[in-house]
């Protein structure tokens, strides 16, 4: 709740005479008490053993007029979510946040993650992009779509992480085999500069 806000809701209950800037000292002395906390949340996420953690970034507006926009970039899996708040999108950054972790990360086609090793793309990112053509090429992307509806049904059956394990495995790898074996197809049709071709 902003800051502003707040101070309303305390006045309205008579706790009057309070500053907006003594509640952001506040704020930021709860921030640097809890900066190991935030250490070990990190560090939790960076070795569970399943080996992969999602990032993604989101634009971050200030209410600033001297200040311009950023973005809070987020690292999460089962152990927990990570964000840090930076003023730029460059790769860098999550490059710096994962150092020292080895194992696969998730993350949408954004440029900025071509940085990390063992980078893996969203299916739900996927599924967005031929969601988007359906229009130009109805058919193909109808095909598609309904295997992807396969995999994320397979998805809806696991219980535990060690149940989805065995099934990506075993069930998903099929259905994965199929839609490389359709994107390798349509992707020797398509023309180089259609939307086709730039979604595979």
């Amino acid at each position: 709740m902003p800051l502003t806000r707040q101070l309303k809701q305390m006045e309205s209950l008579g706790l009057k005479n309070f500053r907006q800037k003594s509640l952001y000292n506040l704020c930021w002395a709860v921030g640097e008490h809890l900066s190991p906390l935030v250490e070990k949340i990190t560090e939790e996420i960076k070795t569970q053993p399943t080996q992969i953690v999602h990032a993604d970034e989101t634009p971050w507006p200030i209410n600033n007029k001297d200040q311009s926009d950023g973005y809070m970039w987020v690292l999460s899996n089962q152990a927990g979510s990570y964000y840090q708040y930076e003023t730029t999108r460059s790769g860098k950054v999550i490059e710096e946040i994962l150092k020292g972790y080895e194992g696969s990360v998730m993350s949408d086609s954004f440029s900025g993650y071509n940085r990390v090793k063992n980078s893996v793309y969203c299916w739900a990112h996927v599924r967005r992009k031929f969601i988007d053509l359906q229009d130009s090429y109805p058919e193909e992307a109808k095909e598609i779509l309904a295997l992807l509806r396969e995999l994320f049904f397979i998805e809806t059956k696991a219980k535990t992480l060690t149940e989805l394990k065995e099934l990506r495995q075993v069930e998903s790898k099929v259905i994965i085999d199929k839609i490389k074996h359709w994107a390798y197809e349509h992707y020797q049709k398509a023309r180089p500069e259609s939307g086709m071709k730039k979604s595979h």
